[in-house]
């Protein structure tokens, strides 16, 4: 098995779960992170280019610094005239598990929330400090849009209570983001915490008022009253009942009583999952979740 590369937060190399000799210099580091996120390979004149355009010799400064990377993965790799890091070299990278990893595993990520390469800077490099903030940038991105998915995914999955804890990480990411802040008060409240919901609905009111001059959408005091919860009456009876609780459900969404209308199609669902029919069940899914992102004044 090869190295454990963190490059969220501070950047680390793990070899067999222990902290590995770490690497001199910081262009090492930056010369790592850009061959992880260009796996392609790189000819050495652009990385020479790229992070030791103020040496006297590009060249041979990038040769030490490819050297000292090898000290650490291993002699056999980065060689030749197109540098390139090959998968197995790695047993893990941070940013290969946040950008094409399932949420579930983001989520266990030391350095999810951080800063690609955080607390390292390259001004003599400045081509290279042009591309560092680009990435820190997608890395922020993706690593909120996987949190955002992790949280509908459990909230989806009825455990609100781990939702807002996701959220919560979310918001404190952004702030500033009234989606995230509207994803946290529904888990809040879908996890049965009244108090808290609207706590951090008062937060975001004031939050918004003294950075933005502004108020929330109505979204944020809909998410207070959205009802979550699955249904616990009795199924109905065969495909002809789903179809009254869907039109009902439908119904009520199209007059205006969202809350009745909410339960209904939820109740529509757990009937189509008594039933066994397939394409009920989609129905009645593809029904609530127009309900929840259009009715309800979501983002989802």
């Amino acid at each position: 098995m090869g190295p454990t590369i963190h490059l969220l937060g501070p950047p680390r190399v793990l070899r067999d779960g222990d902290v590995a000799a770490p690497l001199r210099g910081h262009k090492a580091w930056g010369l790592l992170a850009y061959l992880v996120l260009n796996p392609q390979g790189v000819s050495r004149h652009q990385l020479a280019a790229l992070l030791f355009e103020e040496a006297e010799d590009p060249l041979a400064a990038l040769r030490w610094n490819l050297s000292e990377l090898r000290r650490v993965l291993g002699e056999t790799t980065l060689r030749g005239d197109v540098i390139m890091l090959p998968r197995e070299v790695t047993a893990r990278v941070d940013v290969t598990v946040l950008s094409r990893g399932h949420w579930s595993e983001a989520l266990l990520l030391p350095g999810l929330g951080r800063d690609l390469l955080d607390g390292l800077h390259f001004e003599s490099s400045a081509s290279f400090s042009v591309w560092l903030h680009a990435e820190r940038r997608h890395v922020q991105g993706t690593t909120q849009a996987v949190l955002r998915e992790a949280a509908l995914a459990r909230l989806a999955a009825d455990a609100p209570a781990e939702a807002a804890s996701i959220a919560s990480r979310l918001v404190s990411l952004d702030p500033l983001d009234e989606n995230f802040q509207v994803l946290l008060v529904r888990c809040l409240a879908a996890a049965g915490d009244g108090v808290g919901a609207a706590r951090q609905a008062a937060a975001c009111r004031a939050l918004f008022a003294r950075e933005l001059g502004t108020e929330p959408s109505p979204a944020l005091t809909d998410a207070l009253h959205t009802v979550t919860s699955s249904s616990t009456a009795r199924p109905a009876a065969g495909r002809a009942g789903v179809l009254a609780q869907l039109e009902a459900g439908e119904a009520a969404i199209g007059a205006g009583v969202l809350d009745a209308g909410l339960l209904c199609l939820r109740r529509a669902i757990a009937d189509a999952d008594t039933v066994g029919d397939p394409a009920l069940r989609v129905r009645a899914r593809v029904a609530l979740g127009c309900a929840l992102v259009h009715s309800a004044r979501g983002r989802d």
